[in-house]
């Protein structure tokens, strides 16, 4: 079967959109790090508390946020020296390494395992989701425009952005076939892999309310499944406070890294301030540079497309921009955004015009490629 000409009952487009990313990744990955093969900073805590001599292929996907993941999946939170700050990531997914680890005896390989299956699923349930509510040309051009986004290769990392996406879209299908418990514990185990897994909770009621017509006379019980996904967050609290002994102890140590809630407007002006100070001492601001720059794209993107999507993809479109937005700075807005689907149903719609498809083409994936380089080699390219 013709990839690019697969039907919509097919689920063989987005497996192989999978393998053929996987090597692309894989192949691009060991060559750019070679070119300078960087080592970790030196005298981090965290970097000498793990074996950094694993072997090649497993350790080449563990950069900065990963090494957090895999204390926390080694250790629990506990064991963080004196006087250094947590990190605020959410308990499913490093419990999920510590679980399959106890197979595997290596948390490493147990990372790239469960980063590489729930990418794999989250491309097959995004696909059938599309499907539903698009033809099989703009569901394809959506997995394309994703996988070339200039920040998707995060989605290999052992981060938890793929365990998010996986649950955050699977949580879509089961809501539009309307299988509301699966998709509340969908919602409520998205919450305990990320912060923004709250905004499942409007989004998934706007699905809701489509299936009635916004009729507010056809709300059935089932509504109630929906109030499974805050329990999320008391889990993941719960766990927590073996460590911090106070409940919701991630959204104070999330205000430690930076990331307490403020107008989005402030996050720009931040950066532009940042950005200047740079510039001031002979520095060129790139990093800054490169958010604005996204953030100038993404908002073209809302203001061309928006209106051409479903509800419930606009308000998870809007909402899951609108949190990193309103952070105190743009630090890593241009992967934060790689969980937003419907900015690629947008990049897919106006890929109808060939010549922007082409654009888009030759424009990501060198991008990609660059960050790629960067992240690998321990740089911060955003």
């Amino acid at each position: 079967m013709n990839l690019f000409r697969a039907n919509k009952n097919s689920l063989l487009t987005p497996i192989l959109f999978f393998i053929v990313c996987k090597i692309l990744i894989i192949y691009a990955g060991a060559a750019l790090f070679t070119i300078e093969q960087r080592q970790p900073p030196a005298g981090h805590w965290l970097y000498q508390a793990q074996d950094t001599t694993g072997p090649f292929y497993l350790d080449l996907w563990r950069r900065w946020d990963s090494f957090y993941i895999l204390h926390i999946a080694e250790n629990g939170y506990t064991q963080v020296p004196i006087g250094v700050i947590p990190y605020p990531t959410l308990p499913l997914y490093p419990y999920a390494i510590r679980a399959l680890t106890g197979f595997t005896q290596n948390n490493l390989l147990s990372g790239v395992i469960i980063t590489n299956i729930a990418f794999c699923l989250a491309l097959i349930f995004l696909w059938k989701l599309l499907c539903l509510h698009y033809d099989s040309s703009i569901a394809r051009k959506s997995l394309i425009c994703l996988m070339l986004f200039p920040t998707s290769f995060v989605f290999s990392m052992i981060y938890t952005e793929s365990l998010f996406f996986f649950l955050a879209v699977s949580g879509f299908y089961f809501a539009y076939k309307n299988r509301w418990m699966i998709a509340g514990i969908c919602g409520s185990l998205a919450c305990m892999t990320r912060i923004i897994g709250v905004i499942l909770v409007a989004t998934y009621l706007v699905i809701y309310l489509e299936q009635t017509g916004f009729n507010f006379k056809k709300i059935k019980p089932n509504i109630l499944w929906l109030g499974l996904i805050p329990f999320g967050f008391l889990g993941a609290s719960l766990i927590q406070y073996q460590y911090s002994h106070e409940h919701f102890s991630f959204i104070k140590t999330s205000d430690f890294w930076g990331r307490s809630i403020t107008w989005p407007w402030i996050s720009v002006i931040n950066n532009i301030k940042l950005s200047r100070e740079f510039w001031q001492n002979g520095i060129f601001p790139e990093m800054g540079v490169i958010r604005i720059i996204f953030l100038v794209i993404v908002a073209t993107a809302l203001i061309l497309g928006l209106k051409k999507l479903k509800p419930s993809y606009a308000a998870y479109l809007c909402l899951g921009l609108l949190v990193p937005l309103s952070s105190q700075n743009l630090l890593s807005f241009p992967r934060f955004i790689i969980i937003c689907f419907p900015l690629f149903v947008i990049f897919a719609i106006m890929s109808q015009n060939k010549y922007f498809f082409y654009g888009y083409i030759v424009c990501a994936l060198p991008t990609q490629l660059y960050f790629l380089y960067k992240f690998l080699n321990w740089h911060t390219p955003f």
